[in-house]
């Protein structure tokens, strides 16, 4: 036979405080350390059951103050002498005579197995105020209360396998439990019985199966093997226990503490813990039991006397909580994925733009505002799922600020979504009329000029038409608007024997894939664009190395004369003939995105009609809290079949206008 403890928490919040910390801390103590147990039994059957003594109080004639070590005794005249009641006996008239408590106690010092229902973590503040002249003020101070969630119907669980107790102390165990109607702070209501069952023999208790609601959390340091590995399936949580053997650690530390009075008792350690040492075992585990927390903590003990600190495997489980199924989306009668915005501020000659580097602000910012229209949650405007997850499948919305002219300014913003837009979701995106600029700027005037489909929308149509005929707009040359940024490192860490970086180009193409541009790795071929510093010189040394005049490496873009030439070097940029037709790319170079670069390379684009360069660094790459990490690139991508020339963009932020593909010439 086995042995339970349920606790219900009648309120569904368990307010439990860990050992030594301020309640603001926001930590509780989850799963319930044993040894509150055992405190919360005693401090139980002190509640009218059992007569129970001070935990230092000794049968031996005391000063009367004390009314000879009685909790709740009445003092008397200082001075006067009495032989004290010795309250370590059973006393006439309790229930459960201290005897009976002591036998009870042992039973549960050992580790149980405790079961955790599913839950989650709250918390309440509370603001303190300042009276002054019958005004109250508030200081801003808040006091932060934290506790564990969990269904009033699903109990806490302490098992203990062959741990039954004797019939007599079943009952009295019972009785107890009865009295307990807090477990923690006093907020904790609950209702705790004993069962001398198995946990699944338990009401609201389900150990396995799909409808399963409770998990074992094993003791690591008395043989708990816990299933599947650490931070992955189940995490280590630091709990206080039960020694295994309380005398020869009550014996040594009881005679170094306070008197319950807080005096020092110099004088009378080595009475004391002579005395300590002919007591049995079960009496010294109810004086550590009877300490309060507060003199462990003044007497500068890391943690009460007779306890332990444990390790509990607590399974990942127990916080994935059950989420609404996600609902389908309603089809529209006029379907609309695609929204374009026209920018302008209230000013006199000129509007004030945004610069072209604060796309990812400005992309932001246009999504914040148009959540706030909305009023609920969308899936196509947050790009998470009903369950908090995060879309896979791209097919929410991206939000495209464009220069469309090339001025090196924002002008228009495009917001398109595969999956399309609901009723609400357009209206929002209707209502929009202006965002707030950083910087001190004018607020930007929003201006909707197109609400429709995409294949609607004639510069993105394949072919265009003109009078009777159908000119082909497609295009098989995509090059880069705005810097691409890798999602992941390519870098292979310290310990990694290979000495090349991860293949950027595979992520490119991962990320053609996921946008459903590309099925085959060699439908695209991927080159980068960088700019020399000197591009007629770089011409001329690339005719002289054609012609056997030189000889690589070449100083100083493949190393730099004043060291040997070294074994391996970079390769030089070619001349990009294929983004040349682009203005933003005028007199660029394309290089293997893979190889190394040169000496005197720059990354950016040309704007204003190629008068101006905005290097890569010059973009904003932080958003709210997440930093883009790793240099911006740019690329040239040739497909091999002509598609549309529709937008695309790839890589990490690629919904907030970062990674923007264009195709060739189109500024033209």
């Amino acid at each position: 036979m086995s042995l339970t403890i349920s606790v219900r928490f009648l309120s569904g919040r368990a307010h439990l405080h860990p050992w030594q910390t301020h309640h603001s801390e926001g930590r509780v103590d989850w799963p319930p350390s044993p040894w509150r147990l055992l405190r919360a039994i005693v401090a139980v059957a002190g509640r009218g059951l059992t007569s129970l003594p001070f935990p230092d109080f000794v049968s031996l004639a005391v000063d009367s103050s004390t009314d000879g070590g009685r909790r709740g005794g009445k003092k008397k005249r200082y001075g006067e002498t009495t032989v004290a009641t010795d309250y370590w006996q059973d006393q006439p008239g309790d229930l459960i005579p201290i005897s009976r408590l002591a036998a009870i106690l042992p039973a549960l010092a050992p580790t149980p197995t405790i079961w955790l229902p599913r839950n989650s973590g709250g918390h309440t503040r509370q603001y303190f105020p300042i009276h002054e002249g019958g005004i109250v003020k508030n200081t801003g101070s808040t006091v932060f209360d934290t506790f564990a969630v969990i269904r009033k119907d699903q109990p806490l669980l302490f098992y203990w396998r062959g741990g039954t107790p004797k019939d007599q102390q079943l009952v009295d165990l019972e009785l107890i439990l009865s009295r307990m109607t807090y477990f923690g702070r006093a907020e904790s209501w609950c209702r705790a019985e004993a069962h001398a069952s198995e946990p699944e023999e338990i009401d609201g208790v389900c150990i396995q199966g799909r409808c399963q609601t409770h998990w074992p959390c094993v003791c690591i340091e008395h043989g708990g093997k816990p299933d599947g590995r650490e931070y992955r399936e189940y995490t280590l949580e630091r709990r206080l226990a039960s020694l295994k053997v309380v005398k020869t650690e009550a014996v040594d530390l009881l005679p170094r503490t306070k008197t319950s009075e807080g005096k020092d008792r110099k004088a009378t350690a080595e009475t004391f813990k002579a005395i300590l040492e002919t007591e049995p075992e079960e009496r010294l585990l109810i004086r550590c039991l009877l300490r309060e927390s507060g003199q462990d903590i003044k007497d500068g003990l890391e943690r009460p006397i007779g306890t332990a600190w444990v390790h509990y495997a607590v399974p990942r489980a127990v916080h994935q909580l059950f989420h609404p199924a996600p609902v389908p989306r309603r089809r529209n009668e006029d379907p609309v994925n695609l929204v374009r915005y026209a920018l302008n501020t209230a000013t006199v000659q000129r509007p004030v733009l945004p610069p072209l580097t604060d796309v990812l602000l400005v992309a932001d910012r246009f999504r914040s505002a148009v959540m706030a229209l909305a009023r609920q949650p969308s899936r196509v405007f947050s790009g998470h799922d009903a369950n908090g997850g995060v879309c896979r499948e791209h097919d929410h919305a991206f939000w495209w600020p464009a220069d469309e002219d090339n001025d090196g300014f924002l002008d228009h913003v495009n917001v398109y979504a595969r999956s399309g837009f609901e009723g609400v979701e357009v209206d929002a995106l209707r209502r929009l009329t202006r965002i707030r600029q950083r910087g001190g700027r004018p607020d930007l005037l929003v201006a909707p000029i197109y609400l429709g489909c995409e294949i609607d929308y004639k510069p993105w149509r394949p072919y265009r038409d003109e009078g009777n005929r159908k000119i082909d707009q497609r295009t098989n040359l995509f090059v880069s608007a705005t810097p691409y940024y890798c999602p992941v490192s390519l870098s292979r860490g310290k310990k990694s024997r290979a000495s090349r970086p991860h293949s950027i180009k595979k992520e490119l193409r991962k990320g053609l894939r996921q946008q459903r541009l590309i099925n085959l790795e060699d439908e695209v071929e991927i080159q980068e664009l960088v700019f020399d510093y000197a591009p007629s010189e770089l011409q001329a040394v690339e005719i002289a190395i054609s012609e056997g005049q030189m000889h690589p490496p070449c100083p100083p873009r493949q190393f730099f004369p004043v060291v040997e030439a070294p074994a391996e070097y970079p390769a030089l940029p070619r001349p990009a003939n294929a983004a040349a037709r682009d203005i933003r790319y005028k007199g660029c170079a394309q290089k293997d995105p893979d190889e190394q670069f040169t000496f005197g390379i720059r990354i950016g684009l040309y704007v204003g009609g190629g008068e101006r360069f905005v290097p890569s660094l010059g973009f904003c790459r932080r958003r709210r809290n997440h930093q883009v990490r790793g240099p911006g690139r740019m690329f040239c991508l040739a497909f091999r079949d002509k598609r549309p020339p529709q937008p695309f963009a790839i890589g990490d932020q690629c919904h907030f206008g970062l990674g923007l593909f264009l195709p060739a010439g189109a500024m033209e």
